[in-house]
């Protein structure tokens, strides 16, 4: 829920800062062709926000782990490892999904984790630039915008685009194998190849025993960083992914705190799922959490209209259920510093086009939005579906 952003028009500037208006600021900064801002994530007190002298500073925003610490709490170091190396230098030391500002007198330097996992956008165009991890405050600070149908249904179906477009023409998404550099003096964002860090084997596996014991090794390597932050939650379902994620902080040496969604929320964990989380728990002694995903459901239009605008097509994972979304803000009870789980963003084995030669927005209406999947929390399915194709006709 932190965002930034970054521009070197104080009108976007403003437009951007009216899309965030529900967050916190962290820090800011405004100079010559360069205006940014931070917004701290509403369950943590920590700044995003780091000024270095009169002209210089570090905002980053999502996940990064550094030195058993998050970014926050880590800022000051992360900057030295800006000035010691680069991004290069940083995304080589640091773990997570992220994105990074640093400016430096004369440069800025903006980039995201080496996957590319956590969204940056950027767009330019009469004599200035934006660059967000926030789609919507990309938006709004443009005069212009021309949506692109075919990226939109893409982007409904699929969780991600295999390309830096977006459903907006003008705006683009930054690869992790990139990063944007501006000279503030020039006033033009450029957007130059960077490769990755790359973590290669300490030797070519001869067999499938060798293969498997290095990816161990790696695995280790990584949840020992993880383990090192202290305080993490785990949401248990007992399914695969997230009784492996489990199984590699109990390897730590970690207790992580085992969280469980129940309540009226259709996406809440079945009371099967629960009892096995319970069980878990108890085998282990972990600490067990049952976290309350009520909610007056089905969301009214006008409720589905506020949830996107403010957290986008992620507001519908777990159904935007406002127990959940106070918990994720520690409004509740004290969240875990750091919750990983095992939802992919990479990769879906929905394919609805594989059996249609042709596909349209009609197909979106008709087959995805099915009333079965989407009726029971709709208020009314026939006038949401006229309200679609009215826009996109």
């Amino acid at each position: 829920m932190s965002r930034l952003y970054v521009t070197s028009s104080r009108t976007r500037a403003k437009r951007a800062e009216k899309a965030c208006s529900e967050l916190s600021t962290s820090g800011s900064y405004e100079g010559k062709q360069c205006v940014a801002r931070s917004y701290r994530k509403p369950s943590r007190k920590e700044e995003s926000f780091l000024r270095v002298g009169q002209d210089s500073f570090l905002a980053i925003v999502g996940t990064a782990i550094y030195d058993g610490g998050l970014g926050e709490e880590r800022k000051e170091e992360i900057y030295e490892l800006f000035v010691e190396g680069g991004a290069g230098n940083v995304r080589s030391k640091i773990l997570g999904h992220y994105v990074i500002a640093v400016k430096r007198k004369g440069e800025l330097t903006l980039f995201t984790d080496p996957l590319g996992s956590f969204c940056l956008y950027y767009t330019q165009g009469n004599g200035s630039w934006i660059a967000s991890n926030s789609l919507h405050a990309c938006a709004v600070s443009c005069d212009d915008l021309s949506l692109d149908a075919t990226r939109l249904i893409a982007t409904i179906y699929q969780s991600g685009l295999p390309a830096d477009r977006t459903f907006y023409r003008e705006i683009r998404r930054l690869f992790g194998s990139q990063v944007l550099r501006v000279d503030t003096a020039e006033g033009a964002l450029h957007v130059e190849e960077h490769a990755p860090p790359t973590y290669s084997l300490p030797k070519q596996p001869s067999t499938v025993h060798e293969a498997v014991k290095q990816y161990g090794e790696r695995v280790r390597s990584v949840f020992e960083k993880i383990a090192e932050v202290g305080e993490i939650g785990i949401m248990l379902t007992g399914g695969i992914d997230s009784r492996t994620v489990l199984a590699a902080l109990l390897d730590q040496g970690s207790a992580p705190t085992v969280l469980a969604g129940t309540g009226n929320n259709s996406r809440r964990n079945s009371d099967e799922d629960v009892r096995i989380a319970g069980n878990i728990s108890d085998e282990f002694g972990l600490e067990f959490r049952e976290v309350d995903w009520s909610d007056q459901q089905p969301h009214s239009r006008e409720k589905i209209k506020s949830l996107f605008s403010k957290y986008g097509f992620k507001h519908e994972v777990y159904g935007s259920p406002s127990g959940l979304v106070n918990y994720v803000k520690g409004r509740n009870k004290k969240i875990p510093k750091v919750v990983p789980g095992g939802y992919s963003p990479l990769f879906t084995k929905e394919k609805h086009w594989n059996d249609k030669k042709y596909f349209s927005v009609k197909n979106v209406i008709e087959d995805y939005l099915k009333i079965e999947k989407y009726g029971r929390n709709l208020v009314d399915i026939e006038k949401y579906k006229k309200e679609i194709k009215k826009r996109h006709s």
